[in-house]
């Protein structure tokens, strides 16, 4: 997690108040993933504490499903800063075996999941990618000069879409 200002509104229709992360200091809003391709498991898991622009309500939101979809959330009340923070640390060393503080030096351990690093700094790097050029200066492909069955199966393997479609029904 980088440094700097992070801000984050949520509308809570449960209070009807506004409810921004904490601006400064610790952020306690963090990302998860659980990945497992033997078990065709692909799942994230994100929890944020809360806190009303009035300084009065202090809530942990969690937001956990197959990576992809949007899962399902739930919003937990709590009475004070503190006890929302302590929670928050309970559910992060649950679902990740380890402990909030030591966050970067996340071990991963089998069936847990896994915290992903979320930079805050509002700093985006320059894309190094270059445009595509236009439709008109594209080649055509050329005509292949394989065998008509092999063309075939290589058009096949080499298929994205059919890729991607594999992948999203594995998870």
């Amino acid at each position: 997690m980088a440094s700097g200002s992070h801000k984050n509104t949520v509308s809570c229709s449960s209070t009807g108040k506004s409810m921004t992360t904490f601006d400064g200091g610790e952020i306690y809003d963090d990302v998860l993933n659980q990945t497992n391709v033997g078990d065709k498991k692909n799942r994230f898991y994100v929890i944020q504490v809360l806190e009303s622009d009035d300084g009065g309500n202090f809530l942990i939101y969690t937001r956990w499903g197959r990576v992809g979809k949007k899962g399902q959330d739930k919003l937990h009340d709590y009475s004070s800063r503190e006890s929302a923070i302590y929670e928050f640390k309970q559910k992060f060393l649950a679902k990740t075996k380890n402990d909030w503080s030591h966050r970067k030096k996340n071990v991963f351990y089998p069936k847990s999941y896994v915290w992903l690093e979320t930079d805050y700094s509002g700093k985006e790097e320059e894309s190094t990618v270059k445009e595509s050029p236009s439709r008109a200066s594209r080649k055509q492909p050329q005509k292949s000069k394989l065998e008509p069955r092999i063309a075939k199966l290589i058009s096949l393997v080499c298929n994205l879409s059919m890729m991607n479609q594999q992948m999203m029904e594995i998870g």
